[in-house]
């Protein structure tokens, strides 16, 4: 499936549209989990979203199996777009529905943070600053009921741990997974 995903980005950049789509429609089908399905499928889309063709976007979508969206980067990406497609289309109600899903099939991500902001900016509230202030419904059900950071009490003998010790400096960097 990479090849076929490659080869499908050379054939775009050499403005041949029609065989580049062919060529990610043969990968999804002949591969519909492999790694690069994500990608394919999202490459799909960006075509999609530049010919303003925002029926289509839903109907992909929704007409998707698997979406192979198993990482950090991609996790809720289509979805999304999706739910933009149905803004863009002036269907607010179903962007609405849409954002609000992203929001919780796929929290604490950097594709929820963004349907919290569209959410936001389809119905702003009067004097009230916020991305909950028109989503407090899925605010209280999804963040912390506390918005303030408390200090957790860590014993000195697991302070002093090396390991745990690293395991903090990997954290301040933003390696999580390590």
């Amino acid at each position: 499936d990479d090849a076929m995903y490659f080869t499908a980005r050379i054939l775009r950049s050499e403005d041949r549209p029609a065989e580049a789509d062919a060529m990610l429609r043969r990968q999804i089908e002949r591969y519909p989990d492999g790694d690069m399905a994500k990608d394919a499928h999202w490459l799909t889309l960006r075509q999609l979203w530049d010919q303003a063709a925002f029926d289509e976007i839903v109907a992909y979508v929704d007409g998707l199996q698997s979406l192979g969206e198993d990482d950090l980067y991609s996790r809720g990406r289509l979805h999304y777009f999706r739910a933009r497609a149905l803004e863009e289309a002036r269907d607010l109600q179903k962007a609405q529905t849409a954002f609000e899903q992203v929001i919780r099939d796929y929290p604490k991500t950097y594709y929820s943070l963004l349907a919290f902001n569209r959410l936001a900016s389809l119905a702003p509230q009067a004097n009230s600053p916020g991305v909950c202030a028109s989503t407090s419904e899925l605010c209280d059900e999804l963040l912390p009921t506390s918005r303030e950071a408390r200090p957790i009490p860590i014993p000195s003998t697991l302070r002093n741990n090396p390991t745990f010790r690293r395991g903090i400096q990997m954290l301040s960097v933003g390696l999580v997974a390590l």
